[in-house]
Formats: structure tokens, sequence, C-alpha cells
């Protein structure tokens, strides 16, 4: 794995508080991420899809008000992103596999 981001950049980039994205992780609406060798949480690509989509879910049924349409715009485009990103790997991964079988 990567890098990966850190609790503090994904909840900053998804519009939530760091102690929101523990919640959810304690809760189970969240995958436990990776950790570091120091015990950091690294988490992946995706994670800011996720975490945005569970937060305006929660958002919407908690109160049954609807978030900003900035709010849902961004939130399609991040999802937009991870679908396209996700397509990329699997392309990447079947180009790898026809040219390790003399395909290519």
């Amino acid at each position: 794995m990567s890098a990966g981001l850190r609790s503090g950049q994904v909840a900053e980039a998804a519009g939530v508080n760091v102690q929101t994205l523990r919640y959810y992780e304690r809760r189970g609406l969240l995958a436990e991420p990776a950790r570091s060798n120091g015990g950091h949480r690294l988490y992946g690509e995706d994670a800011v899809t996720a975490l945005r989509v569970t937060a305006l879910r929660l958002r919407t049924s908690s109160d049954g008000s609807q978030p900003g349409p900035q709010f849902v715009r961004d939130t399609h485009q991040e999802c937009v992103r991870a679908v396209l990103f996700r397509a990329s790997l699997m392309f990447a991964g079947a180009v790898a596999a026809s040219e390790g079988a003399g395909c290519g």
C-alpha cells in the first residue's frame, strides 16, 4: 500500500472532524484502515468518498433535511473519481495479465 492518507487529511477532505471519522469506524460504518509502523491510521484512496457518502446518508436521515447542493455535487464527483480510479486499476491489471500471457 502507498503511504496513504492520515485521519486528519481524510476528515478535512470529507468535511467532518476526526472524532466523527473515528465514531463511524467504531460503529462499523467505515472499514478499519491499515496502520503504519508507528500505529497511525492510513486510509486508501476511496476513504474520502466513503466518509462523505456515510455522512451524507446520516445527515439526511437524522433530521430529514437535505444537504446543500454543493455537498451533493462534491460527493457525486468523488464517487465518479473513485469508480474511474478502480476501473483504471482493473484495466491496468488486465493489460499486465495479457502481456504476461504473450498477448502483448
